[in-house]
């Protein structure tokens, strides 16, 4: 390609279905495609929640259960986007990302995620998997919630129902299907 130092390649032409798929795409960007690129576009692109790609799309096998789910994932300056067939695409960030790593990713106990995150009573955040949540609050901090776990908590009202938010992820002296939760009080 003319104008270009003989020790530097041209930039590969990416599938149609990546972002943006012009040349005024930053060359130091890895592309993003398909469904992830979707959810990334879905919060700000480039200039958005996650920020700028940071690894190349990956793929990813979910070994969870007993079995393998194959999917797709990619890192942003500031959050991750996973993505299988049954799940979709979904984006992970802040501490919620943060308990997601600590937990094995896919290939922990929660699975892919189900949901982006999303904002929850009182200033807080969470995010749903395929085999529970995560949850994070300012005044608890991050937790896992096992799906056990979590029916009961939804039958109460979630965080904003007697139990609170969780305070600790959980318990196994008592019962590895049981979280602690913070009781709401006056109505706080």
């Amino acid at each position: 390609m003319a104008g270009l130092p003989p020790h530097v390649e041209p930039r590969p032409s990416p599938p149609s279905d990546c972002s943006p798929a012009d040349p005024s795409w930053p060359a130091l960007y890895p592309d993003v495609c398909g469904a992830i690129r979707d959810e990334w576009l879905q919060t700000g692109g480039l200039h958005g929640d996650l920020g700028p790609p940071t690894s190349p799309q990956f793929e990813t096998t979910g070994q969870i259960l007993g079995g393998a789910k194959p999917g797709e994932g990619q890192h942003f300056s500031a959050g991750s986007i996973y993505s299988t067939a049954d799940t979709g695409a979904h984006a992970v960030f802040g501490p919620v990302r943060d308990k997601y790593l600590e937990s094995g990713w896919e290939n922990g106990e929660l699975g892919y995620p189900t949901s982006a995150v999303f904002d929850t009573a009182g200033g807080g955040q969470a995010a749903r998997f395929e085999h529970g949540s995560i949850y994070w609050s300012p005044s608890t901090g991050v937790h896992l919630v096992p799906e056990a776990a979590l029916a009961l908590w939804e039958s109460t009202g979630y965080e904003e129902g007697f139990l609170g938010y969780p305070i600790s992820d959980r318990v196994r002296e008592f019962d590895p299907m049981v979280s602690r939760f913070l009781p709401v009080r006056n109505g706080s």
